[in-house]
């Protein structure tokens, strides 16, 4: 098990800037829900993108205006999407995917007319009251008066609103807002949220009847949804084209039938998730290629009983004690999302067929590469990580271009859209990390200049403490620089990353993998098209540490990665490996006495360390 107790530093600034968005927003329940994976992805694809350095107060300011500004609900895989009213009615941007719920009350006309209005309130789980906002309602909605007369809760999405004319928009202190408000012009995607009871009371039948083998409008009926597709274009006989949402629904026989949703009815299949129930008040029938399909027609009403999950989570601080939080979403299939938990999750609280996962851990060890798909496009590779509470088995699958090459052990990362497989128990964890699924980042933290050049983790530290602490970032020098083995490069094979040599019948090989003839990445003529190209080849490294020396005069030895030594020497390894032997000398002998902040790293049982990478001091 890893002790890096630097990666936990990390943490706690994140976590800092976590509390410092909340505080900045005050009171309330968006303040109180900003989750730790959405700070901590932000916070990292901000440094991704400031190389030299930025300041905390930039980086608060920065995730402030995100999260008040609504961007932040596109992070999240759909449930994200919900916005509070009073963020939506005062973000820059009205975005019409945003998902608004709320209790819709007291019903009244628009003063000298008979176009209904109702107020939408936010009401938290705690019981308190938030904004208010007048609404318009949908002329579908008419005969609905009665259910906001009621305080019905409802959902709703394409919200626009309409241009400010002197009216208010009403907050949990009945404080007006500079005389203005938008009203949100009248939307047809919207359902009501209800209970089983109420609906059945209503008239909602549970089963398919067998008269809807006829299109039109039929009765009401409530069915379960088993599947929500995504969308589809479908392409006309006369050349036009639609796009479309399957949502696959059951009745208590378990006779099945779909619902699609078309082009400006899309987004409506955001609003309900698989396991929910979907009541359907004049559903409409149309036939298409021979089966029956329902569709959201004009007269057609949704109410919607939410599934509730029924394991109840508990709100832990400790990262030894099982993971149990309310704001863990859980389907009917137990998959559990857990992007929208508000605190750090530990490697030991991972739990079976969770997904949507954020750590921070480090790599202790890695596995060759292999590839599958078509060519070299998809690599594959295991990783072994570890934090201060456990280990894992890490699958890597992606399509970033050599992403293996970069990750060696020592070096931490931050990873985010995680997903913990089927092989998962208490003892042991299997996770999955896939670039091609939507919400999915890593960042190599300790390759990342932008936390040398930030005074987020306070000032450089002795180089005695990098053994205690796994990785640090130090104030050094360049005593000397020292070969490994006979020469200052080599050549790796890309797949296992073993030093290739040359065979006896005058080609280069892999000795670790036995595979023969290898050819310099690149030289693709050579390969044969039947075979994976990357399996073939080798690339070019360097082969060089370097001895450091800080400020009270401790010494360390350390291995610079290929990226680390390249922006030392200015030059790629195989323009190096190019050069005489006497001009490598001189670009090895120009880096001793340069003062750098260097980012080390050391993964236990190993030496020396890794230099991963560096801001100059030099003028």
């Amino acid at each position: 098990m890893s002790q890096c107790l630097w990666l936990n530093k990390c943490c706690e600034c994140v976590e800092q800037l976590q509390s410092n968005i909340r505080t900045k927003n005050g009171p309330g329940k968006r303040s109180a829900d900003v989750p730790w994976s959405w700070v901590c992805r932000e916070l990292f694809s901000l440094l991704s993108r400031y190389p030299t350095g930025v300041t905390h107060a930039i980086i608060l300011s920065e995730l402030q205006m995100l999260w008040s500004s609504g961007h932040s609900f596109l992070w999240l895989d759909g449930e994200s999407k919900k916005m509070s009213i009073g963020d939506f009615v005062h973000a820059r941007f009205a975005n019409p995917e945003a998902i608004l719920e709320g209790v819709m009350a007291s019903p009244h006309d628009l003063p000298g007319t008979q176009i209904p209005l109702a107020w939408l309130h936010e009401h938290d789980d705690d019981g308190t009251t938030g904004a208010s906002l007048e609404v318009y309602l949908h002329q579908k909605f008419y005969q609905h008066r009665q259910l906001t007369m009621a305080n019905c809760r409802v959902r709703l999405t394409r919200c626009r609103l309409q241009p400010s004319q002197g009216l208010v928009v009403k907050s949990s202190s009945s404080r007006e807002s500079n005389g203005k408000t938008a009203r949100l012009l009248p939307t047809d995607l919207m359902l009501f949220l209800t209970d089983c009871e109420s609906l059945m009371a209503d008239g909602f039948s549970t089963q398919l009847s067998s008269d809807e083998t006829v299109g039109g409008y039929h009765q009401s009926v409530m069915l379960r949804i088993t599947c929500v597709g995504d969308v589809t274009t479908v392409h006309a006989p006369d050349g036009g084209t639609s796009q479309q949402v399957c949502v696959a629904l059951s009745d208590d026989a378990g006779r099945c039938i779909d619902m699609i949703l078309w082009d400006e009815h899309l987004q409506l299949a955001q609003l309900f998730k698989k396991g929910d129930w979907l009541a359907l008040e004049k559903p409409y029938y149309q036939l298409y290629s021979n089966q029956m399909f329902i569709e959201y027609g004009p007269a057609t009403v949704c109410f919607c009983v939410p599934f509730i999950p029924s394991q109840a989570m508990d709100d832990s601080h400790s990262h030894n004690s099982v993971l149990n939080h309310s704001s863990i979403v859980t389907d009917d299939e137990g998959i559990a999302s857990a992007a929208a938990y508000p605190k750090r999750l530990h490697v030991s609280q991972v739990q079976r067929g969770m997904k949507a996962m954020s750590l921070c851990v480090q790599i202790t060890s890695k596995s060759s590469l292999v590839f599958s798909g078509e060519g070299d496009q998809q690599e594959e590779f295991d990783l072994e990580v570890s934090d201060d509470s456990g280990s894992a088995k890490l699958h890597i699958s992606n399509r970033q271009p050599r992403l293996y090459r970069h990750l060696l052990p020592g070096q931490c990362l931050v990873l985010c859209g995680l997903v913990s497989l089927d092989q998962t128990t208490a003892e042991e964890k299997h996770l999955s990390w896939d670039s091609r699924h939507k919400g999915s980042d890593l960042w190599n933290v300790t390759s990342l200049s932008g936390w040398v050049a930030s005074p987020l983790l306070g000032e450089p530290q002795s180089l005695s403490q990098l053994s205690s602490q796994g990785c640090l970032v130090s104030r050094v020098s360049i005593e000397d620089v020292h070969p490994i083995g006979r020469v200052t490069w080599t050549q790796l094979h890309c797949t296992c990353a073993c030093e290739v040599t040359p065979h006896s019948d005058g080609y280069l090989w892999c000795a670790a993998c036995g595979v023969k003839d290898l050819v310099e990445e690149g030289n693709w003529k050579r390969v044969s098209s039947e075979r994976r190209a990357l399996e073939l080849c080798w690339h070019w490294s360097f082969s060089f540490s370097v001895s450091l020396i800080d400020d009270s005069g401790v010494t360390q030895l350390a291995t610079p990665t290929d990226d680390c030594a390249q922006n030392l020497l200015q030059t790629t390894p195989a323009l190096f490996a190019s050069l005489s032997h006497q001009q490598q000398s001189d670009l090895l002998s120009g880096l001793r006495g340069t003062h750098i902040v260097a980012f080390l790293s050391v993964c236990p049982g190993s030496e020396p360390a890794l230099l991963n990478t560096f801001v100059s001091e030099e003028d």
